[in-house]
């Protein structure tokens, strides 16, 4: 499995800065660079999803 960090400390997904989701669904189909992509894989702590 790929190493991918992650700086979403909130994301239940965040372990020791690396995410550990299966399959990371990523938005920016257009972007140029990194921070016009967001994460819609993000799910906060607590949330109840």
């Amino acid at each position: 499995m790929t190493k991918l960090d992650c700086t979403a400390t909130h994301c239940v997904y965040n372990k020791d800065k690396v995410c550990s989701k299966d399959h990371v669904l990523v938005s920016g189909e257009k972007a140029h660079e990194s921070d016009e992509t967001c994460c819609e894989s993000f799910k906060p702590h607590g949330c109840g999803c």
